[in-house]
């Protein structure tokens, strides 16, 4: 089953804005899971690298999210891209109109 987390830039992104808790793997778990990709053999489901070049591995909490779980997920990243979208118009906005007063002041 396909899984957005198979795409390691959003799966990072959701890391880093704290909507995909995820756990760093032992050094052990480390070494067996480095053993499975030199075999080319997949990896188990929720275990991913941390890094692409790295040797370290990470496993999401609590187990895989659900397609309805990873459709919410997307819509809170697009959520905050509009937020931000919308913050940046308006800071724009602002200062082109302080902009225009200023210059019919004078």
């Amino acid at each position: 089953m396909s899984s957005i987390l198979n795409n390691a830039s959003l799966r990072e992104r959701l890391i880093r804005e704290g909507l995909l808790e995820v756990e760093v793997c032992t050094s052990q778990e480390n070494e067996r899971f480095q053993s499975i990709l030199e075999a080319r053999e997949p990896l188990p489901e929720g275990v991913y690298r941390t890094d692409e070049s790295a040797y370290e591995f990470q496993r999401v909490v609590g187990g895989m999210p659900t397609p309805e779980e990873e459709r919410n997920l997307l819509m809170a990243l697009q959520t905050r891209d509009l937020k931000s979208i919308r913050g940046w118009v308006t800071y724009f906005g602002v200062i082109s109109i302080l902009g225009i007063l200023s210059w019919l002041a004078h």
